[in-house]
Parts: structure tokens; C-alpha cells; sequence
């Protein structure tokens, strides 16, 4: 499954964590803080290409804003 083993990629890079919820056996994948101070520079990355790509994908103003 591809989508499995870029999770697992992810993970072993320390980019997210998997955590098992309380409530039942199910288990979901969160950023860990390596992945929020990576954050800027994928948005300046995404507003570079926005600026001089042309058909380049334009995201929600609300996705570029700097998180909280």
C-alpha cells in the first residue's frame, strides 16, 4: 500500500507520530514539531511557485497564513 509506506517513511523521518486513540484500536498519524518548523518553508515554497508557475495549484488564503 502506498499510502502505508510513505507513513512509514514519514515516521522513521520524524515527521509524524502515530498515536493509537483511547477510545478503540484505531491509530492516526500527527505532525510532530520537526514538521511544524518545516511549516515555512513549504509556504514559502508553495507562494514562490503561486508567484512564477503558471497552473500552479492555489491553495485557500487561510492555508497560507501562518499558523497559530
Amino acid at each position: 500500500n502506498i499510502l502505508t509506506e510513505r507513513l512509514r517513511r514519514l515516521e522513521a523521518s520524524g515527521l509524524v507520530k502515530r498515536v493509537t486513540l483511547p477510545s478503540s484500536s484505531r491509530s492516526v498519524y500527527q505532525p510532530t514539531q520537526i514538521a511544524h518548523d518545516l511549516r515555512p518553508a513549504l509556504l514559502a515554497l508553495a507562494q514562490w511557485g503561486n508567484t512564477h508557475l503558471e497552473e500552479t495549484w492555489t491553495p485557500p488564503a487561510d492555508y497560507l497564513a501562518p499558523s497559530t
